[in-house]
């Protein structure tokens, strides 16, 4: 401000006012909102500021969750990987929010993370930047990899002391 003695005014704008702003050595601060204040003013002693300042104050964009893809562990019982792509998110650490829980610490670099967690239904994936947080519904699920099986034919030897055999049949066993 020029020509605004130290003191509390009100500051005008088209379809508002900010009431109580403490004005000190010609500046002041306000915390308002994101939108549009068009001809802002102040009034001193009758006599009303003639310029008509705009001010457009707008959020920040909304963080995103581009993809977050899933590997299952290659062993049951270990951990599986969540791979993470986001937009509007800058380098940091950050929680990832989903129903239930959430993964803290996640150290997002380049818009990337990798999150490593036991299998599981990881539903609604969210994260938070700067008080705005992401919209999508992002679901991932993880799962151990398919129990082995085994089942077993006996033949029994054919002479007394001679050796039998035993025949085995495996599902979900590599060779």
């Amino acid at each position: 401000f020029t020509n605004v003695p130290d003191n509390t005014y009100t500051i005008d704008y088209d379809g508002g006012t900010f009431a109580n702003v403490v004005v000190s050595a010609g500046t002041a601060t306000i915390s308002t909102t994101a939108g549009t204040y068009e001809n802002l003013s102040i009034t001193v002693t009758a006599c009303t500021s003639t310029e008509e300042v705009d001010v457009t104050l707008s959020d920040p964009d909304l963080p995103e969750i581009v993809s977050a893809v899933g590997s299952d562990p290659a062993n049951c019982g270990e951990n599986g990987l969540i791979g993470f792509t986001f937009s509007n998110v800058p380098d940091g650490i950050y929680s990832i929010n989903y129903d239930g829980g959430s993964f803290a610490n996640v150290n997002v670099f380049f818009g990337i993370a990798l999150v490593s967690t036991p299998v599981g239904n990881y539903n609604n994936l969210s994260i938070t930047v700067a008080e705005c947080t992401s919209t999508e519904d992002v679901d991932v699920i993880l799962s151990d990899p398919p129990t082995p099986t085994i089942a077993a034919v006996g033949t029994n030897p054919a002479v007394c002391g001679g050796d039998g055999s035993i025949a085995f049949t495996f599902t979900n066993v590599p060779d």
